[in-house]
């Protein structure tokens, strides 16, 4: 199934949160990821956010970056808002066997999981596999 052409603005960012090298270093980013998915420092946020929107381009294209098939997204404040979900192994990404690309749930996980919505808006974040489940993918 082709993808919308809806507009791709990663500049409507609000939520996101990189764990800074020191939290990282003293474990604080796995406590601070129980609330908050917390990226890995090693990529800048703005490296991150085109992380995030190359895998709707790259998704695009049909490459390595895999769709979860349910499109429907629940919004409380748009009730109409319709969004797509996608999600990534930065392994695969960075070709890095050992890749991190953060903390989700207090777990470090490869995975990060992204929401394009047809508002345009992307947005992601460090994901584990419990939490993709959750979302619908099949792991």
């Amino acid at each position: 199934m082709a993808l919308p052409t809806w507009g791709r603005n990663s500049a409507a960012y609000h939520v996101h949160h990189r764990a800074t090298k020191t939290a990282w270093e003293k474990s604080l980013a796995r406590a601070l990821s129980a609330k908050k998915a917390q990226y890995n420092p090693v990529k800048s946020m703005q490296e991150w956010k085109a992380i995030e929107k190359q895998c709707v381009e790259s998704c695009l294209d049909e490459t390595e970056i895999t769709r979860i098939p349910e499109i429907a997204i629940t919004d409380l404040h748009n009730a109409s808002l319709q969004g797509h979900k996608f999600y990534a192994d930065c392994r695969r990404l960075f070709v890095d066997d050992n890749f991190v690309a953060g903390y989700c749930s207090s777990e470090e996980t490869p995975y990060i999981f992204v929401r394009w919505n047809s508002d345009g808006m992307i947005h992601g974040q460090p994901a584990s596999i419990a939490f993709l489940r959750t979302k619908g993918a099949t792991l």
